[in-house]
């Protein structure tokens, strides 16, 4: 039967169609025209049986109009063709509310098990040395980020967001959204940690013989808010807490290195998740092991300034539950005020000033070319 035989019917239009056969068949026959690889010849036809439909009535295909045949799994042909002839569920950008309870629910995940980590291992000596500590650092960094990277971009980072702001890929009006959100999280977590090891804090200060809020609970302090250099050797000690002891460890690290160090570990952060987020990269690993390598990056960077100043490199894990601490007793052991600003210049000053120089590092110097 040739093209000239049958009336041409447009893409997508059903019609009734009699003329097969002598005297037609007995039950008549919906003719449709295919609309993708046979677009250019309009005598092929997919030819639909229909038994329970009333023929005598026009208004019935419109109520019941056959569906087209779904897309082969493996097809071959163009992507455009596919995309007219199939529709696509359209998908929405989450809205602020929801990018900001991603942000609250990735930082607790990584508080809650981080600082979890820390607390087992000051309280309970549940950790044998400083890699088993990183490790769990660098696993919840991971589980956050797979958890809530579709929503809100996983920056669970104060520095990250605002370094990644100054660098165009994150809008300013998030910016105060996110980081509030951040610490709100990580203030819930040393919440619940408190919760959960609130005797054997009290343990550990009975046993150095110390009273919460006095400069010696420092050792229980540092499950919370972080401190330089790192007074784990106190807490770790068979002895109670010595004063002396203390004042020594205190004068073989300065507040300039420890800000340098700071500064250097977010910084390096910094490079690697921008290298591994950016398209241009050809080096880097698909984008569902990025989270990886960047809880690889913080285990490794862990190892080696945690020693020295607890290792931030994050201003919400540090003031959301150094905030906490605050409430819940230390007090000025927890914030000093304006007597000693450290913990606001090495532990939210630093990692800031050390993303940003991070990001600008990675954008304008060893940023991959448009061949990588």
């Amino acid at each position: 039967m040739g093209p000239s035989s049958r009336p041409f019917v447009r893409s997508g239009q059903f019609v009734r169609d009699n003329s097969f056969g002598k005297n037609g068949p007995k039950l008549p026959l919906a003719c449709f025209r295919l609309p993708l690889a046979y677009e250019d010849c309009p005598s092929v036809f997919c030819v639909f049986v229909f038994r329970d439909i009333d023929y005598n009535s026009r208004a019935t295909y419109r109520r019941n109009p056959p569906k087209p045949p779904d897309p082969p799994r493996n097809s071959t042909q163009p992507e455009a063709t596919r995309k007219r002839a199939y529709k696509t569920v359209p998908t929405n950008s989450p809205s602020l509310v929801r990018m900001m309870l991603a942000e609250f629910f990735g930082t607790l995940i990584l508080i809650l098990l981080g600082c979890g980590a820390v607390h087992a291992a000051v309280l309970l000596d549940a950790q044998s040395g400083i890699w088993q500590v990183a490790v769990v650092w660098g696993v919840a960094i991971m589980l956050a980020i797979y958890t809530v990277n579709s929503i809100s971009g996983s920056h669970i980072n104060p520095a990250m967001t605002i370094s990644l702001a100054v660098w165009g890929r994150h809008p300013w009006r998030h910016v105060v959204p996110y980081v509030a959100s951040q610490t709100m999280g990580a203030f819930v977590a040393a919440s619940l940690l408190f919760f959960f090891f609130s005797g054997f804090i009290a343990a550990k200060e009975a046993e150095k013989n110390v009273v919460r809020g006095e400069p010696g609970s420092v050792v229980t302090a540092m499950c919370y808010g972080e401190y330089y250099p790192n007074p784990g050797s106190l807490a770790s000690s068979d002895v109670p807490y010595d004063p002396q002891v203390h004042e020594q460890l205190r004068s073989r690290f300065s507040h300039s290195q420890a800000f340098l160090a700071e500064f250097l570990g977010t910084a390096i952060l910094a490079i690697v998740v921008f290298a591994l987020t950016d398209p241009r990269n050809g080096a880097a690993p698909t984008s569902n092991l990025a989270p990886v390598f960047i809880g690889l990056t913080v285990s490794a960077l862990i190892s080696v300034i945690a020693p020295l100043t607890q290792a931030c490199f994050n201003p919400a894990r540090d003031f959301g539950p150094r905030l906490f601490a605050y409430l819940a007793g230390w007090g000025q052991v927890a914030i000093p005020g304006l007597s000693d600003l450290s913990w606001l210049t090495v532990y939210i000053v630093a990692p800031i000033l050390g993303a940003i120089a991070g990001g600008a590092l990675q954008l304008f110097v060893l940023f991959p070319s448009e061949t990588a």
